[in-house]
């Protein structure tokens, strides 16, 4: 008898460490995953800072890769890109999680302006900031080169234009952590970043394709900000894989710039990536890196290709003060009461 993985993740009672997974055996298939009525308006909620909540319903789907990774390897092969079948390895086997209870979560990334009420509430100092490790690893918008470290780098200074409603980047985990208990004292309700699971359950939001919007990478420049025909003709010479469509941007957009999925969730796929709350854990015991995991990254970003902005990918080697001009987050508030007013 074939044993699946069933993972419950409670929304409210673990801030920090690995989410406890059940071990199920049976043969049944697995159930649809649709969980909320296409074309019913999210309940939505706005907090004392501006950011838009919405509320995720409880249920249940698959986590992981459902495409065989042979699948994924001829898609990159299409747009010239070779890839052994084991680049894909952390994402399997695909298994069933549980979703118990409802929570809200940011319709989009927190923001310049929302960022910048924090640090002028409390004077807080973001890692980019600290004077024994300047800066952050950022893009040299001259030459088109985008993984270099830059020591006059921070969320105030990105080396391109952004305005109050453009995602914060630059951010460590460690500065979204802060940013979250600081709104939890604020309101007087609890804050924090989602759980892998949560994130990943949210961006499908009652899919089962390679992206929320279908398995095809075209399709992603009418609904998320990710590298594409726009960062390719900016910077011709760059080596990232950029899907033919254009979205319009070639550094990051304002949020809610793009169509919501059907959570009512923007910028899933792209913008910048997104903390999450936990460390990595394996899905399969037998498949460990070579060196020590660090906290999630989801999501997609502005120079992020199409396969790192799939649902299943992963992003986990990173330590909590690693920071980086697509790197930023979005914030998921626990059901309680609240002030908050109804939009």
């Amino acid at each position: 008898m074939r044993c699946r993985r069933f993972v419950l993740i409670a929304a409210a009672s673990v801030l920090v460490g690995p989410s406890t997974a059940l071990i199920l055996c049976g043969s049944q298939e697995p159930r649809g995953d649709e969980t909320n009525p296409r074309g019913k308006k999210p309940e939505s909620v706005r907090n004392s800072v501006g950011i838009l909540l919405v509320l995720i319903p409880a249920g249940d789907f698959m986590m992981g890769n459902s495409h065989a990774a042979s699948k994924e390897v001829a898609l990159l092969a299409k747009y010239g890109h070779k890839s052994p079948e084991t680049a894909f390895r952390y994402e399997y086997p695909a298994h069933r999680v549980k979703i118990p209870r409802p929570f809200w979560m940011g319709a989009h990334h927190a923001t310049r302006g929302q960022f910048r009420q924090f640090v002028q509430s409390t004077g807080y100092v973001t890692d980019a900031e600290k004077p024994e490790n300047p800066g952050a690893m950022a893009s040299n918008v001259e030459k088109g080169a985008f993984f270099q470290h830059h020591r006059d780098r921070s969320w105030r200074n990105v080396g391109f234009e952004q305005t109050d409603d453009h995602p914060v980047v630059c951010v460590s985990w460690n500065d979204a952590q802060a940013f979250c208990n600081w709104l939890s004292k604020k309101e007087g309700t609890t804050y924090r970043l989602p759980t892998e699971a949560e994130w990943e359950y949210a961006c499908r939001a009652g899919t089962t394709s390679r992206y929320w919007c279908g398995d095809d990478p075209e399709k992603l420049a009418k609904v998320d900000n990710i590298a594409d025909a726009d960062l390719k003709k900016r910077f011709p010479l760059t080596p990232l894989r950029t899907i033919s469509a254009g979205d319009g941007y070639v550094f990051t957009s304002p949020v809610g710039s793009f169509r919501a999925n059907p959570f009512g969730l923007h910028d899933m796929h792209g913008n910048v990536f997104q903390w999450c709350q936990d460390r990595w854990s394996s899905y399969d015991e037998a498949v460990q890196p070579n060196y020590t995991p660090g906290y999630m990254l989801r999501g997609g970003s502005w120079n992020g290709t199409f396969r790192e902005c799939r649902c299943a990918n992963r992003m986990f080697h990173h330590p909590p003060e690693t920071r980086s001009d697509y790197y930023g987050f979005r914030v998921v508030r626990e059901l309680g009461k609240s002030a908050d007013k109804k939009n």
